[in-house]
């Protein structure tokens, strides 16, 4: 098991740029950070001129036991910046509590938008999508106590295979919905990006509109619901893959012998 409980600070940007000669941080993949220890995907120092598009933030290590996690910290207000059209997942576990968006400075003009966070840590430290004056607990709450996030999402990025380092998304809604902005024409692998762009740092296809399927098995439980009855539930959880909304009842009795 990973011990180390170092502080991680994987793009950490303190300098200001000027007008005309902006710093553009663009198309990165931060993941596989497993420690224990305080990690600030990008730490942003206040640093005027800097824009954050396209990235891919997963913070997924389950096993971590303690450390603070921010995906985006600014410390101190920003002008002429932006944080768009990102990726974040954060189901790292652990005490330390856990920040998709943190801005430290109400009095930030930084433009944060067309992004998806994504905060599921099974951890017992408290998690919140941002900071702005007071945490934010959710996409509603950030909308509704900042002037950001009007283009933003709260859903699960459904990366293809973390495990092998595949953080292709498989998540339909955050397909072709971010913002195009002329810096960034191609995404990490260097595929171009449409005309409005996937949130995140890879481009991708999303699965067929009409996709659902049987994603858990809820009740019973093999381990410990031994015995049946005559008349037992069974639970199940179905998951849409798809882009679309769909509006359905399942009905159905099947005789047990």
């Amino acid at each position: 098991a990973v011990t180390s409980t170092s502080t991680a600070y994987p793009i950490y940007v303190s300098g200001d740029a000027p007008v005309g000669g902006e710093n553009y941080i663009t198309n990165n993949l931060i993941y596989n950070i497993n420690s224990n220890g305080t990690i600030y995907a990008i730490y942003d120092l206040g640093a005027n001129g800097s824009y954050y598009y396209n990235n891919t933030i997963s913070l997924d290590d389950a096993t971590a036991t303690g450390g603070t996690t921010r995906a985006f910290y600014q410390s101190s207000l920003s002008t002429n910046s932006a944080f768009i059209n990102n990726n974040i997942s954060v189901e790292r576990g652990g005490s330390g509590v856990k920040h998709g968006i943190y801005l430290n400075a109400t009095t930030t003009s930084i433009n944060v938008d067309y992004n998806n966070v994504y905060m599921n840590s099974a951890g017992t430290g408290a998690q919140s999508y941002g900071y702005f004056g007071a945490n934010m607990v959710d996409l509603a709450a950030w909308q509704a106590g900042t002037t950001y996030g009007t283009n933003s999402y709260e859903v699960d990025p459904r990366f293809v295979n973390p495990a092998n380092d595949d953080f292709t998304p498989n998540q339909a809604l955050i397909n072709a919905v971010g913002l195009s902005v002329p810096q960034v024409t191609t995404d990490f692998f260097g595929n171009p990006w449409g005309a409005n762009p996937d949130i995140g740092a890879i481009e991708f296809t999303p699965p067929p509109v009409d996709n659902v399927g049987l994603s858990a098995l809820i009740a019973p439980i093999e381990s410990t619901d031994t015995c049946y009855g005559a008349s037992n539930d069974v639970i199940v959880e179905l998951l849409n893959a798809g882009g679309t909304v769909i509006d359905f009842r399942i009905c159905l009795s099947y005789p047990f012998p």
